[in-house]
């Protein structure tokens, strides 16, 4: 949860209003706490049908979420939004205080923000994906306030504010049939649209991009997977997931590592086929993702004669999900859920492979599900036993032998 909270942005005021408590919502809920917040799960009060033992669990349960709620709403707000809640009693009060200030329906708010509306334009080296993302966000701040954008005049805001170089493409557009020209379709059309543009005709940001891979490519040219002789012989895994990574169809991106001791020999980076609802679906999509490459990688060291049989170790740094996967019973939050996802169920009853939690700072596949700081993707790497051959000593070298 820390690095979650660290990677949303602090409430300023009613600029990042809407960006802020969607994001602060899904943490809430993939704490535990949002009913806290929401007021479906008011504080425990005492009757003649409950013994003072019950209540007395129910409670001290009750006040912990309600300190998470509060430490998560607290330590994601900047100091003038924190001064409106400085004498809030419990989680719920300090959302609805933060909701009084920033959800009322002002005059000059919604003149500011239909400001930004209009004043919006695309530029030539603007990414699609965040000029949508833009506009969404904007349309999604003016419905808070009570003014609704329709989905046709975002199409029309869209196709307006295009750069010259999709005038051929607009006139496509408008020649489509009326029933295909919705939203979605516009979005879809112009990423494909916008591809095809970079390919045969790259922008600046295209070539800074390819620059600096380039550079990396260069700096790193002596680096390698390196694969010690004696290894031991049990397979670690690790499932990682980013939520709602994707700007775009805001599906999260799944992250697998597999290793043969301190060896990787397996690992996969893929956006998963369904929208999650929460951070936690999301892992627990990422896990079940990953058990099925083990049950192949299994069948596969099976027909090697490396293991007749073996039983891995799966690292998940999300305890909600974890508790789904070893709980098979009904639960809320996991209704909606697709069957084919709970596959991970039977196999762990089954035995079939170890779960144990990780820390997010020593989750492994991380890196395989969104960019990360220099520092971070370093260590990262190391752990994944990507080496410069300059750092392996002449005694490694010795031991591994002629290649």
């Amino acid at each position: 949860m820390e690095n979650e909270l660290i990677r949303i942005p602090k409430l300023k005021g009613i600029e990042n209003w809407a960006v802020w408590k969607f994001q602060t919502r899904v943490i809430l809920q993939s704490s535990d706490a949002w009913s806290i917040v929401d007021g479906s799960s008011a504080i425990p009060v005492q009757g003649q049908t409950i013994d003072e033992t019950t209540f007395n669990r129910t409670l001290a349960a009750w006040k912990k979420n309600d300190s998470i709620a509060q430490r998560i709403i607290a330590t994601t707000v900047e100091e003038k939004p924190l001064l409106h809640i400085l004498n809030c009693k419990s989680a719920k009060d300090m959302w609805d205080k933060l909701i009084q200030v920033y959800e009322q329906k002002s005059e000059t708010s919604i003149h500011m923000l239909m400001q930004q509306w209009y004043n919006l334009q695309m530029k030539s080296d603007d990414d699609i994906a965040i000029y949508v993302a833009r506009l969404e966000d904007l349309a999604h701040r003016l419905e808070i306030m009570g003014e609704k954008i329709p989905d046709q005049m975002l199409i029309t805001k869209l196709l307006m504010t295009l750069p010259p170089t999709y005038k051929y493409f607009i006139s496509a557009w408008k020649s489509t049939s009326s029933d295909q020209r919705t939203l979605a379709n516009l979005i879809s059309h112009l990423t494909a649209e916008e591809s095809r543009m970079s390919t045969e005709n790259p922008r600046k940001i295209h070539w800074k991009a390819a620059k600096r891979i380039v550079k990396y490519l260069k700096g790193t040219i002596n680096h390698g997977l390196y694969f010690p002789v004696k290894q031991e012989g049990h397979v670690y895994a690790f499932s990682d997931a980013d939520y709602a990574g994707d700007v775009t169809s805001r599906k999260s991106t799944t992250g697998i590592v597999v290793k043969l001791g301190t060896a990787i020999i397996a690992w996969k980076s893929t956006r998963q086929k369904i929208v999650a609802l929460s951070t936690t679906e999301a892992e627990y999509v990422a896990a079940c993702q990953t058990i099925k490459e083990l049950i192949w990688l299994k069948l596969l060291l099976s027909e090697l004669a490396i293991f007749e049989d073996f039983k891995a170790t799966l690292h998940v740094d999300n305890e909600s999900a974890i508790k789904l996967i070893k709980n098979p019973e009904f639960h809320q939050r996991s209704k909606h859920i697709d069957v084919r996802y709970h596959f991970i169920r039977d196999k762990y009853t089954m035995g079939e492979f170890n779960l144990v939690h990780v820390s997010s700072k020593q989750q492994q596949a991380d890196i395989l599900t969104k960019p990360l700081p220099r520092v971070g993707f370093e260590e990262q790497r190391r752990m994944l036993n990507v080496r410069d051959i300059k750092d392996i000593d002449e005694h490694h070298l010795q031991t591994a032998g002629p290649s």
